[in-house]
């Protein structure tokens, strides 16, 4: 489940949203910016900006942070930390001081057991402010499933999506950073890891540890606040006769002691089932080749969708057939299928801009896989649901692009280039040009067949060509206006073959 707003504009109110995103553009800078720029950049005056810094000033100072806000109006802003020092901490700090984001972990931890005013007074925040605060944050998780119950401090909604959303949430506000729950430790669930890790064979590292931590931790607080699991269609499939189950049902037993009959199997299947959600195995480890297996023999839901996949990738490029039949690609298909049936409101990364670089470097790669994808979901008897394909497609395109070269498939982009100096400067440029411009280049080197050719660099001369608007000038030494100059012809130039 991923966002259509960033997590952090889900809690926080616009001023503290620009204060978090003053203090990471002048992390990022790491030198003199100049007000105005920073202005611009936050879309506000100059005038706001400086009030701003003042309130970044007065934070640090609070949290004692090992970091130092200078500022000159000749030179600007400048952000510097003493030492090592985690930028993250920052929006960390402000989501937690949030008045919504206390109020929902008020609501999933279901220990505040006063009233709406109350809760307002002591956030020093009126009613009618924290009821628009709250319908705001209500349409922002709409579609997630779940709601805020105002009155007794709970979320409602199925307990399967709260649990998921509630993983995504303090995930992202804590990033392992801090435990973030009340009531349950992070000691108190570390044995469960090392029983896990016996079971599968496997070493977590960190973030891998951390994120299963907050899992557990999630399950034990809703299951100790009595809200169970209660549909097991999904998880019979995912679980039943699965060879590693029965070894994971042991530990599972003595962390649902205090539950009884049914609701301690069905919360041991959905937290066997959860693992299948987790992509933490290395390829080839005994649990994939086991779980692969499992899904093939049964022919289950997720299986299916995969293989629909897999023979529809194949048709299309079939000379890369053995890089996504091997066990590591064949058990990540796996893995996001068998999420997208345990949580069918996951939604894409909208603000992603590794899979907006995929979309403009392989657009032809983009449409195939597209058109795969949509013809799976058709051929499961389903419309095509634009938060399943998409967040399915983004997943997939970073896996395939990663395993194989697939910008031998985009268009070819036929390139002369031409120096007035000698063949080892032209060949020179014909190497810079493959590594720093991602298209799939073709190199000619016969003036003669310009008509050939979809287009004739060249650094400093005029050749004589008939056709002029296949002819550029550019150098590796020009400057970035001119780079991008030549980044648009290309992508021109591609982009006409492809719709040709």
């Amino acid at each position: 489940m991923l966002f259509r707003n960033r997590i952090e504009e889900l809690f926080l109110r616009t001023e503290d949203l620009r204060l978090l995103e003053l203090t990471e553009y002048l992390n990022a800078k790491d030198d003199w910016v100049p007000a105005k720029v920073i202005a611009d950049h936050l879309e506000c005056s100059t005038q706001t900006v400086y009030i701003y810094v003042e309130k970044l000033e007065q934070l640090i100072e609070h949290e004692k942070w090992p970091l130092e806000v200078e500022v000159f109006k000749s030179k600007g802003v400048r952000l510097r930390a003493e030492n090592v020092f985690y930028i993250g901490t920052v929006r960390q700090t402000l989501i937690k001081s949030a008045v919504i984001f206390k109020f929902f972990s008020a609501c999933f931890h279901e220990t505040y057991h006063n009233s709406l005013t109350a809760f307002a007074d002591e956030n020093y925040v009126s009613v009618p402010s924290i009821n628009s605060y709250l319908t705001e944050f209500q349409d922002k998780i709409e579609p997630y499933g779940v709601k805020v119950d105002r009155v007794n401090f709970k979320l409602i909604g199925d307990e399967n999506d709260i649990r998921h959303f509630a993983v995504i949430i303090y995930w992202g506000c804590s990033i392992g950073i801090e435990w973030p729950f009340v009531g349950v430790t992070r000691d108190s669930l570390m044995s469960y890891i090392e029983e896990y890790q016996q079971i599968f064979d496997i070493e977590y590292h960190n973030v891998a540890r951390e994120k299963l931590l907050q899992r557990l931790a999630i399950v034990r607080i809703r299951t100790n606040k009595k809200h169970f699991i209660t549909d097991s269609t999904k998880l019979d499939e995912l679980v039943h006769d699965h060879p590693y189950y029965h070894k994971v049902a042991e530990v599972h037993r003595d962390f649902f002691s205090m539950l009884s009959g049914e609701n301690r199997q069905l919360e041991s299947m959905y937290l066997f089932a959860l693992f299948q959600t987790f992509p933490f195995f290395e390829d080839n480890s005994s649990y994939v080749n086991a779980n692969i297996l499992f899904h093939r023999m049964n022919n289950t839901a997720s299986w299916q969708m995969t293989n629909r996949f897999v023979e529809g990738f194949v048709e299309t490029y079939p000379m890369e057939e053995h890089l996504i039949r091997t066990s590591g690609v064949l058990g990540y298909l796996l893995f996001l299928q068998t999420r997208l049936l345990m949580y069918p409101a996951v939604q894409p990364n909208y603000h992603s801009k590794e899979f907006a670089i995929l979309q403009k470097d392989y657009p032809l790669f983009m449409k195939n896989i597209s058109g795969i994808v949509e013809k799976m979901y058709v051929a499961q008897g389903e419309s095509v649901p634009s938060n399943k394909t998409a967040f399915f497609l983004q997943r997939v395109a970073h896996l395939l692009t990663a395993v194989a070269s697939m910008r031998k498939y985009e268009p070819r982009v036929y390139v002369l280039v031409l120096s007035q100096d000698n063949q080892i400067f032209e060949n020179s440029y014909e190497v810079i040009l493959a590594q720093s411009f991602n298209y799939n280049f073709f190199f000619l080197d016969k003036l003669e067949k310009h008509h050939e050719y979809d287009l004739i660099i060249s650094d400093s001369y005029y050749p004589e060509v008939e056709d002029a608007k296949k002819l550029i000038y550019w150098s590796p030494a020009y400057d970035n206006a001119t780079w991008k100059q030549l980044d648009n012809k290309l992508a021109a130039v591609r982009d006409a073959k492809l719709e040709g």
